[in-house]
């Protein structure tokens, strides 16, 4: 199967015909002043351009300096905004879009594009932007044939026939949507690894996965790849994945190393260990600190982070044994583990404790975990829109979800821990 190409439409970015500016206007958003490196910043310079021009038929030039009403774009690197933050300010008849680093020039970029769509003033501005959460991250469960585990949309965008398929002006688009909504992470493969995505960590795959890293890179949004805990046996020259014997932890520092020689900034690895018959530690009579930890020290010299998945139960147990609860198996696996994980480890818990459920409780979970780094997960499939026969708008109910109170202190909402406002809670 070939790749399928499509038209190059720039997703928001097409074309609207005129502007309703006023002439002070137009000749201010006429003039970039920007004196910036980096392939981020860079990047957001030219992402204003190619807006200004297709959403408004502006064209502009960049300037190192200007005595006259421009749109002054910079880098603060003083982290008085906030990582990852920006600010938007009238100023001087123009307009500044500081960022507190290079991701939040662009963000501030697409943010300013945005007000500029709904007929904002740029004489009135003032705003400022910092996300709550520094991990925002879209996991794909897209298989390596081509196919997508719980997608009713079609096609996977990045796999077909065994192997790395895309069109990169198609993931170009992609990455544009992604970052103006400040997603910084990508998984792209389904945390359930298979057949030859066992092998995407290899040299038969990195160098394809690397030119698609360097697709989302100048848009902010770093890789993540779901791995397969049994890798060293599976298809490696080991009889074991025993996440405590030492030939296991060098076979997975080695290749560590060898997938951050193509990808540097890779974000680290995905883990769905011990769940619906997937392998894991408990084969080998170890917990999950024992697998987490022993990942985890292979990426550290990387800077990269296992994100380990906590949806952990066993899928052959019989409904009819209510000795068995299901809901109850990711806290009961999990709380006794609390501040033993290693400091490059983050839990990754779904916002329900049960799946597959239109509405169900929030993961008692969240609140009890006070020592471990850990992240929510949404399901954005139709699973959660009932079964594919039912409508609903899935943003109420996470808005009800971030709402909820965990009665874990003060404040103890979950939007309030996602945003570190709660002492103790990672």
């Amino acid at each position: 199967m070939g790749i399928c190409r499509v038209k190059e439409y720039d997703c928001w970015l097409q074309e609207r015909g005129a502007n309703s500016f006023s002439a002070q206007t137009v000749d201010a958003l006429s003039v970039i002043c920007a004196n910036i490196n980096g392939d981020i910043a860079t990047n957001a310079v030219n992402e204003l351009r190619e807006g200004l021009l297709k959403r408004f038929g502006i064209q502009s030039k960049c300037v190192i300096s200007s005595d006259a009403p421009c749109i002054t774009a910079r880098v603060n690197g003083a982290s008085d905004i906030g990582a990852e933050g920006f600010k938007i300010k009238s100023e001087n008849g123009g307009v500044v879009i500081e960022g507190a680093d290079e991701r939040g020039l662009l963000y501030g970029v697409y943010y300013f594009m945005r007000e500029l769509s709904l007929g904002a003033d740029i004489s009135t501005m003032d705003i400022t932007e910092v996300p709550a959460g520094a991990i925002r991250m879209i996991n794909h469960w897209d298989n390596i044939d081509g196919s997508i585990e719980r997608g009713y949309a079609g096609r996977s965008v990045f796999f077909s026939d065994s192997k790395l398929s895309y069109d990169p002006v198609r993931i170009k688009d992609y990455a544009r949507l992604l970052a103006s909504v400040g997603i910084n992470l990508l998984s792209i493969n389904n945390v359930t690894v298979r057949f030859e995505a066992k092998r995407l960590i290899t040299e038969d795959h990195l160098p394809r996965i690397a030119e698609l890293a360097a697709v989302f890179r100048p848009f902010g949004v770093r890789l993540v790849l779901s791995i397969n805990f049994s890798a060293p046996y599976s298809y490696g020259d080991l009889d074991t994945a025993d996440p405590l014997d030492p030939g296991v932890a060098q076979w997975w520092k080695d290749r560590a190393d060898l997938v951050y020689k193509y990808i540097p900034d890779l974000a680290g690895f995905l883990v769905k260990a011990d769940s619906e018959g997937e392998p894991g530690p408990f084969q080998y009579g170890r917990d999950h600190t024992d697998g987490a930890n022993m990942l985890a020290k292979a990426l550290k010299p990387h800077g990269g982070d296992v994100i380990w998945r906590c949806f952990v139960y066993n899928s052959t147990q019989d409904w009819r044994d209510h000795t068995q609860d299901r809901p109850c198996a990711a806290y009961s696996h999990f709380l006794p583990l609390d501040g033993r994980f290693d400091d490059n480890v983050i839990l990754q818990i779904k916002n329900g404790p049960l799946d597959f459920q239109v509405y169900e409780p929030v993961s008692p979970l969240f609140g009890a975990l006070s020592k471990t780094r850990h992240i929510m997960e949404f399901q954005v499939t139709q699973e959660y829109t009932g079964q594919q026969i039912d409508v609903c708008y899935l943003p109420f109910m996470w808005q009800d979800v971030m709402r909820f109170d965990t009665k874990h202190g003060e404040n103890a909402t979950i939007a309030a821990m996602i945003g570190g406002r709660i002492e103790g809670i990672a």
